[in-house]
């Protein structure tokens, strides 16, 4: 087996010095500028990978350029994480919140079944309701989104919904069969997850009638338990929530219906798709005689003359991502920058970055679309793009208004031959 030597090009047999994913266009520092003079020879071999290894030895996550060049850290929070990156931080507002949510729930259900200490739960259940709002708006107010917050909330929310119905049916606040129908449609939607994953999609967006029947749900709960008590609006107070509780339940119900039918459509559409990973580098012989270079091409995949990527998800609904030549050719990737989140971007228009320790090189969008979703995963994780450029490496989706422009975009790219004629594979 033959290898790259550092800084030398198979294809070109020379040094690394013009290779980009976007026509030209990629920003090469290479390890000697005139403007900025020699540095020493390193893994960081650049100024700027210098710049950005000082930089997150102190913390940050990454690093911003100005039009010269020249780094400059990002804007931070009090906490020092960067705005608008999901961090991996445990103790902030929110989770605290949340933290403090999910150990009520045991002392709610001990008021509620066990001392029967109404006022006291209905306190508890209104503090729930008050702090599940304030977290989500703490978290985008003080910037402390994360991943932990992201599976906690939802998590809590989930716990406090089933154990309050339980509660209920136990007190014969809410019949038995309500109860089912709710928990029930959970576990249905929970199954029809696997039918995204399967097809490398992420959960379907969700449905804001959805969030409207959850808030008449929970806000069902606290009238109900004060129409058990003796003060004088308690006959409103059980009209009112009763009236919550059936619509909430009828519009859960009902959007869980759409949820499925739109899992069933992609199944029906979409095969599942077969996870790529690229393999180890390789090359036919050593790398001064112009060795072939050994990479993936799948098959089941669209290609732009830039070296990405493009795989239909859905009818309107595309992922991509750089190919495993790209990735091989810029080296050890260490920064990431993503495309803004619901930004319309026009075909040719550079909507992201990849810089490696060789280069930086700009991310063309490959048709007119709306960016709807990102890689939060490489903004922590970049070297993603080298292990796993078909899979987890994926940079962004987007998503077009009509399956047909998507159908004529898509026979315009080239297939998998037609971009080996490209690297001359």
């Amino acid at each position: 087996m033959c290898h790259l030597a550092s800084g030398e090009n198979p294809r070109s047999g020379g040094d690394h010095r013009g290779f980009r994913l976007g026509m030209g266009s990629g920003r090469v520092r290479d390890k000697y500028d005139p403007a900025i003079g020699a540095l020493p020879t390193m893994r960081w071999g650049t100024k700027r990978g210098l710049e950005m290894a000082l930089a997150r030895w102190m913390g940050y996550a990454r690093v911003v350029t100005t039009e010269s060049g020249a780094a400059q850290p990002p804007r931070r929070t009090a906490e020092g994480a960067v705005a608008g990156v999901l961090a991996d931080r445990i103790v902030t507002v929110p989770n605290v919140l949340s933290v403090a949510r999910l150990f009520s729930v045991p002392l709610f259900l001990w008021l509620l079944l066990v001392e029967r200490a109404d006022g006291w739960a209905l306190a508890l259940l209104v503090a729930s309701a008050v702090t599940d709002f304030l977290d989500g708006k703490l978290a985008r107010l003080l910037d402390q989104s994360s991943r932990l917050g992201a599976l906690l909330d939802p998590f809590v929310d989930r716990l406090y919904l089933v154990t309050t119905l339980v509660a209920f049916v136990i007190r014969d606040l809410v019949p038995w069969w309500v109860a089912v129908l709710l928990i029930a449609r959970d576990v249905v939607l929970t199954v029809t997850l696997s039918v995204y994953k399967r097809r490398d999609l992420p959960p379907p967006e969700v449905i804001y009638l959805g969030k409207a029947a959850t808030f008449a749900l929970m806000s069902a709960f606290p009238w109900l338990l004060a129409g058990q008590m003796d003060w004088a609006a308690d006959g409103f107070a059980r009209a009112f929530g009763g009236a919550l509780l059936i619509w909430g339940t009828a519009v859960y119900l009902w959007t869980g219906v759409l949820y499925t039918g739109k899992a069933v459509a992609v199944a029906r559409a979409l095969p599942a798709v077969k996870r790529h990973t690229a393999q180890p580098i390789e090359f036919a012989c050593d790398v001064r005689t112009k060795g072939r270079l050994v990479t993936q091409t799948p098959e089941d995949l669209r290609y732009t003359v830039e070296h990405e990527w493009i795989r239909r998800i859905a009818p309107t609904r595309v992922r991509v991502g750089i190919t495993d030549y790209a990735q091989s050719q810029l080296g050890d990737v260490v920064f990431v920058q993503l495309p803004e989140k619901h930004a319309d971007v026009a075909a040719a228009d550079s909507i992201a970055e990849v810089e490696s320790t060789k280069s930086v090189s700009d991310i063309y969008a490959p048709l007119s679309a709306k960016v709807v979703a990102v890689n939060e995963r490489l903004t922590s994780e970049p070297e993603t793009l080298n292990t796993d450029p078909y899979g987890e490496g994926w940079l962004f989706e987007l998503e077009v208004n009509e399956a047909a422009s998507l159908d004529v975009t898509l026979d315009e790219l080239l297939d998998a031959a037609g971009y080996q004629g490209v690297i001359g594979g």
